[in-house]
């Protein structure tokens, strides 16, 4: 074999990677909501790899004089008249922390062992005079939120105060009114139920030329002929002005000095997520610093801005999510479950209304997927993609069809129901209500059974004469006149007779003996209990799963009380065991409460997928019970023996 044969082989693969990895036209894109920024504020830089789902975090090590914050990651797929796109997106945080034109790159990231790499784009920042004339700030009540919470944003502009005797006297000039640039007061951020912005400022507008105000982006308003009023409207029409607003105000004393705080609050409620920035917002104007004993004021040009504030509307996280999340979120879920009817044969089809409601966003509610949870479905076949969905005020009315596959006394599980607490930030889940059925087997059609091709109605049946025997009648047609013949065969006439008494003794006598082996199984089923849960609770030792381990140390309980108290075993309840109990003297009432206690923990763990909790419901717990059961009753069962003794000597 040649030498290069090898390097052959590694080569060719190298150039089929390429191809395929060329082919699935991966590409990355890095893009930023702003072009130009001031120091301090930050830009969100969305990372975008199109072509996949899977990539690694980008690298930011390439990217000088900022500091970065990756806020997770968020994987999108679509699919338009066939054709499908997907693509992982990284948001991005920077800072820059020096003046100038900021470059936010190079980024890297792998896809597949292979590096692709953006430049970036450039971003310039402006400086901000350092003063302490104006402060001016944006603040979020929360950096993070679900969907259909709401959080406050506050932008809060301070004015330091003038000189005695004017401290109290806002500190502009009516002349010439600062502007405000304020981004998010303009138009709503798309994904956000917000205030009506129209509302809020017609209700703040300066109505008087001399008072002092702000003037805010490019607010307008026009100016009434026939009235001294002003008329907040659209630009272009009649004769326009400037708006000036005025916000409530507090005086705040801080290391700086005492300052003139005027503040606007704005609450908003998402409803999609993703990543809504607020801001910045810009201060400029010249507000007044000094007013002399003449009353000449002094005023001075100042540039501020607050940085941006970004509020993250994420989902509820993945990590300790149940199966049975229905995408609810909230504070408090209520679900509630009923059939149509609690009697049925195997197969039969029932109606299972769930209802869930509660103080729970229900944009996102879904119905639980109920083959998802074992205990429904071990007996029970549901048919998920035919649920019916109705809306209620707080909630939602799902009815499922259902069949149940064995036949017995049992119940209809709980069904889980999981949501997201919003205050409490984690999964919570609640449970439906057992619901009490009986399946009865079904009837076995055979062709004896079948009497006529319809039911109620009348068949004429055809009878052939060939072959018809002929029987003696006391009256002949014949014309030859009576024929002598026997009326009575005693041979078979005799047989025929004995024939019923026969039947009569044999079937009394089945009777009894059914009587006597029931008698007899009666009075042996209450002495063999304790053995054959013994033989139960061997198995539950021997089985190393302990999810199996409530389940079945309730069947070996439930086997017990059953032959115990002659009761069916499948459909035993907690409720069941103790009214049974309860109405048993020979059982002392300590005893009966902690076989009710346990019996409840037992029943309830094989709903919650848990599986019983070992360090308080052992065999050996379940055995020691047993066994004080059992001495209990054959205590009874020896004084009613010896009971009828007794009376006969007395």
């Amino acid at each position: 074999m040649h030498r290069w044969f090898p390097n052959a082989i590694v080569l060719t693969a190298g150039l089929i990677s390429l191809a395929a990895f060329a082919r699935a036209e991966i590409t990355l894109e890095v893009t930023a909501n702003s072009s130009e920024i001031y120091i301090g504020d930050a830009v969100l830089l969305n990372v975008t790899v199109h072509g996949t789902q899977s990539a690694s975090a980008p690298d930011l090590s390439g990217i000088a004089n900022c500091t970065a914050e990756l806020n997770g990651a968020q994987r999108q797929f679509t699919r338009i008249n066939g054709a499908s796109r997907q693509w992982i997106t990284y948001p991005v945080a920077l800072t820059p922390t020096q003046t100038g034109a900021f470059v936010a790159g190079p980024i890297r990231i792998e896809v597949d062992g292979h590096v692709l790499s953006d430049p970036g784009p450039t971003i310039h920042v402006r400086g901000v005079e350092a003063q302490d004339w104006v402060t001016l700030a944006i603040s979020a009540s929360r950096d993070s939120v679900l969907v259909d919470e709401s959080f406050e944003i506050e932008l809060a502009l301070g004015l330091r105060q003038l000189n005695p005797p004017y401290t109290d006297n806002t500190p502009l000039d009516p002349r010439d009114p600062p502007k405000l640039s304020v981004p998010f007061m303009n138009a709503l951020p798309s994904g956000l139920a917000g205030p009506d912005m129209q509302t809020i400022l017609q209700q703040h507008l300066v109505q008087q030329q001399d008072q002092p105000g702000f003037a805010i982006n490019s607010f307008t308003v026009n100016v009434d002929p026939f009235a001294n009023m002003f008329n907040f409207g659209p630009m272009g029409m009649g004769n326009q002005m400037i708006a000036r607003f005025m916000f409530p105000r507090q005086t705040v004393v801080d290391a700086r000095g005492s300052y003139h705080v005027y503040s606007m609050r704005f609450t908003y409620i998402a409803k999609k997520e993703g990543d809504y920035t607020f801001g910045p917002v810009e201060f400029k104007g010249r507000p007044i610093i000094f007013v002399d004993a003449a009353g000449q004021i002094t005023t001075r040009p100042v540039l501020a801005v607050a940085p941006t504030v970004i509020v993250h509307v994420v989902p509820p996280p993945e990590t300790g999510r149940p199966p049975s999340f229905v995408g609810a979120i909230g504070s408090n879920l209520v679900a509630t479950a009923s059939l149509d009817a609690q009697t049925c044969n195997v197969g039969d089809p029932l109606t299972l209304t769930l209802t869930i409601d509660g103080d729970i966003s229900l944009q996102n509610l879904s119905a639980p997927a109920l083959n998802r949870q074992p205990e429904l479905a071990s007996r029970f076949r549901i048919y998920d993609d035919t649920v019916r969905t109705d809306s209620r005020d707080r909630g939602k009315t799902y009815r499922y069809t259902l069949r149940p596959t064995q036949a017995g006394t049992y119940e209809l599980p709980p069904i889980a129901v999981s949501y997201y607490d919003s205050r409490a930030r984690t999964y919570r889940t609640v449970y439906t209500d057992p619901i009490p059925i009986r399946a009865n087997e079904s009837a076995q059609v055979g062709g004896g059974m079948i009497l006529s091709s319809a039911t109620n109605a009348t068949t004429d049946i055809a009878f052939s004469r060939a072959g018809e025997e002929s029987y003696p009648a006391p009256i002949t047609m014949s014309p030859e006149g009576a024929v002598a013949m026997r009326l009575m065969n005693w041979r078979v006439h005799g047989v025929a007779g004995g024939i019923g008494p026969a039947l009569l003794a044999l079937a009394l006598t089945v009777r009894g003996g059914r009587r006597f082996a029931q008698k007899l199984a009666h009075t042996r089923r209450p002495r063999g209990a304790r053995k054959a849960a013994a033989h139960a609770l061997a198995h539950v030792a021997r089985d190393a799963d302990p999810t199996h381990r409530g389940a079945n140390l309730r069947n070996a309980l439930a086997l017990y009380l059953g032959d115990r108290l002659q009761v069916p075993p499948q459909g035993l309840t907690p409720s069941d065991v103790h009214h049974e109990l309860t109405k048993r003297t020979e059982v002392p009432a300590p005893l009966a409460t902690r076989c009710c206690e346990l019996y409840e923990r037992l029943f309830l763990a094989q709903f919650s997928g848990d599986g019983a909790r070992p360090e308080i419901d052992t065999v050996d717990n379940v055995r020691d019970l047993l066994d004080e059961l059992d001495a209990a009753f054959r205590t009874a069962d020896k004084s009613s023996r010896k009971r009828p003794h007794t009376e006969n000597a007395a």
